[in-house]
Parts: C-alpha cells; structure tokens; sequence
C-alpha cells in the first residue's frame, strides 16, 4: 500500500536558527552560534561586486555541475558571462544530489546522493528558498531505508538495524 505524502514546508531561516541554536545547547556550545551563521551564510549577492552585464562577452568554463558548479554559473550569467559547464557524466548534473525513481510514477524513489541538507547550511537554504524548493524531511513515520557507516538502516517509529538488501 503506497502512503500518501503530506505535503511538508520548509522550515523558515528563524526555524532553522532555533534548531541550531538548540543542538549548540544541548552540546554545550552556544558561543558557536554567531560564528556558524555568519561563516556559512552567503556571500553578499553577486552584483555587489561588478555590475549586471559587467562579464558580457567573457567566456567561464566550470567544472562539475553539482551544487557548487550550478550556483557558480547562476551567479556568473547574472554578470552577463559566457557559462561552460563541464560535467563528468554524460547523462545527468546535479553531483552528489541524485535522486533516483524506481517507477514511472515517482511513487518510489531513493536518493543516491546526499541525503539531508543540515540546518546550518546557510548558503545552500538560500538556494532552496531562492528557487522554491520543497525537500521533504526523513524523520518521524516512514519506511525510509539508510545505509549508514556499514550498516542497514530502516526508520519506522523508531530506527532499527535490518536485512533488507540494498542497492550498491
């Protein structure tokens, strides 16, 4: 029986703060805070730098087209460049975010790349946010399988170590 997704925001910048700023304080580490959003926000935007149009006619070549290489080229075209992408795969871009479907209908899927996206990746939720895009939290009831440190991985209500096989 395939489970119906609920649909599931995203959480806002201050959600994600109060996460973060949490977990520091179960650990002990508050002071790390400031210094965690700070050091991992991005950059002011790229026209801060040069002025829109500034690159035309400026040829950039960029190798991988993975999260880096995409927002590279996103920021670059914004100037007016010339982009290149040069990715190693000749079927898809996207590097470590791959997320595979097992059905014509995309009722089952499996994400062979990155998995999670951590709270204090500020640079990469100013994409998310930017773009509009939805992600979908692996926790709290699912029937979610992991692969984590040579180890089977199945989440229902609580994890446990399992044998079902899985894909290589």
């Amino acid at each position: 029986m395939q489970i119906p997704l609920m649909p599931i925001s995203n959480p806002t910048d201050e959600e994600r703060h109060e996460l973060l700023l949490n977990a520091l304080e179960n650990d002990n580490r508050s002071h790390d805070y400031e210094y965690i959003v700070k050091y991992l926000s991005p950059p002011p935007d790229i026209t801060y730098y040069a002025m829109p149009g500034e690159l035309k006619g400026i040829k950039i070549g960029i190798i991988g087209g993975g999260l880096s290489g995409m927002s590279t080229a996103f920021e670059l075209r914004k100037l007016g460049a010339d982009i290149t992408i040069f990715e190693a795969s000749d079927n898809r871009i996207g590097g470590r975010v791959y997320t595979y479907y097992f059905d014509p209908e995309r009722n089952h899927y499996g994400e062979f790349g990155a998995a999670r996206v951590p709270v204090s990746h500020e640079t990469t939720w100013h994409y998310i946010n930017m773009f509009g895009l939805h992600m979908r939290s692996l926790s709290g009831k699912g029937n979610n399988f992991l692969y984590v440190h040579n180890t089977r991985l199945r989440t229902t209500d609580s994890i446990e170590k399992t044998s079902i096989p899985y894909i290589n």
